[in-house]
């Protein structure tokens, strides 16, 4: 309280008669003290009073702890108060990346696996490229100018920068090669089984082909020696599976290549007479999902010179 305000306050106060001078005195006497006061803070203020005492601040440093000195150290500290943080808040916070590259792989996995068995089948042929490199089709890459293709994905979920376009990425090998990897292993889960229910995945991992089916409470895989394959590219292999499938049945080619189209025109005398293909092309999304009949197709008689 300064003293301005203890004289407002003294003023409030009721002085009885003859006490006027009493309390003229004792408001002085405050004043001279509060200037006194006023005297003394800025002299100790002036620089020139100021002394060090490296001893008692050598001291105070000495009880601190720098957590950036010395070799580095797991352990994480309030830089505020230089104490160490709690074991559990220590777990969370340097595992955070982990933690989250874990969250972001379930979610991928069961994502993915929702999409594949809301389709209309009993079975669902997952193909990939058998990546090889050189390959015949560099050249055509290189020409094409699909610069995507030589961005390096080492890993897709720890520390690894995520594509913002998937369609784009997929023209990486390396991409193409760890998407296969995510899916193998998270399809793994015993958790996935009651999404996969009675439907049968396959699975292709390089020049081998594994059916995924539910077993109990878990997802048993087996390898599928009669689909192993060594075609490098995905359009032909789809066509090895499909001509694989017992008869009869009606099977989907799911494909936006037009060399997908190509080559199951070509090759759709060879297939099971007793079944009927489709090729699967577009999103109902922007109205242009449509299924074309490869069986009796017009493009097919012109092809093979039918009537």
């Amino acid at each position: 309280m300064d003293a301005e305000a203890l004289k407002q306050l003294l003023l409030k106060i009721k002085i009885e008669p003859g006490d006027e001078s009493t309390v003229t005195k004792s408001m002085s006497e405050i004043q001279e003290l509060f200037e006194k006061k006023k005297d003394v803070t800025e002299r100790e203020l002036d620089g020139s009073c100021i002394t060090r005492d490296e001893r008692q601040l050598s001291a105070i440093i000495g009880q601190c702890t720098n957590p950036f000195s010395g070799t580095p150290s797991p352990v994480l500290y309030n830089l505020s108060t230089g104490k160490a943080a709690t074991l559990k808040t220590q777990q969370f916070l340097l595992g955070a990346i982990q933690i989250g590259s874990r969250a972001m792989n379930e979610f991928i996995q069961r994502y993915i696996l929702l999409k594949l068995v809301t389709v209309n089948a009993k079975e669902i042929h997952l193909v990939f490229d058998n990546i090889t490199s050189p390959s015949i089709k560099d050249i055509e890459r290189e020409r094409r100018g699909e610069s995507e293709r030589h961005t390096s994905y080492s890993n897709l979920l720890l520390k690894q920068k995520q594509p913002t376009n998937f369609l784009q990425a997929l023209r990486s090998d390396s991409f193409k090669l760890e998407f296969v990897k995510l899916l193998s292993n998270g399809f793994s889960d015993p958790s996935l089984s009651c999404i996969l229910g009675d439907k049968v995945l396959f699975l292709i991992v390089g020049k081998s082909c594994f059916s995924l089916r539910k077993s109990d409470v878990v997802i048993a895989w087996l390898e599928e020696i009669d689909k192993k394959c060594s075609h490098k590219e995905a359009d032909t292999r789809m066509i090895t599976h499909a001509a694989s499938i017992n008869s009869p049945v009606t099977i989907a080619i799911r494909s936006a290549d037009t060399d997908v189209l190509v080559i199951s025109l070509s090759n759709i005398s060879k297939m099971n007479k007793n079944n009927t293909f489709y090729l699967e092309t577009g999103l109902a999304s922007n109205n242009t999902h449509k299924f074309t009949n490869l069986t009796h197709s017009k493009f097919l008689r012109g092809y093979v010179g039918g009537t």
